[in-house]
């Protein structure tokens, strides 16, 4: 036996395996009771699991605009109190550093 044809064996073995493994993924989504247990196929049914995954859908949901709008008020709010320390300051005083300074 040759070398080749250990390669053309093993393709073959792996092919066979490759079709067997796609046969028995479209037998298991071609079963009803894998179609039951999907939580989005719930849809035509009222119980408190469909409606538990909306709220938690629409909580998902609005988390970002909560994030971003927090991080917005936050920003706005500390320009806001520089812009009212720099007019409480004066017109005519320096500004004051980001950091006091320390002599040593």
């Amino acid at each position: 036996m040759s070398a080749a044809s250990g390669g053309v064996r093993g393709r073959a073995s792996r092919s066979v395996a490759l079709a067997t493994a796609g046969a028995l993924l479209a037998l298991a989504s071609l079963a009803s009771r894998a179609a039951h247990a999907c939580y989005v196929c719930t849809s035509g049914r009222e119980d408190e699991t469909g409606r538990a995954f909306l709220v938690g859908s629409v909580l998902l949901s609005l988390l970002p605009f909560a994030l971003f709008g927090g991080i917005a008020l936050f920003v706005w709010s500390r320009a806001r109190a520089a812009a009212r320390e720099a007019s409480a300051a004066g017109p005519d005083s320096p500004p004051r550093p980001a950091h006091p300074v320390h002599e040593t």
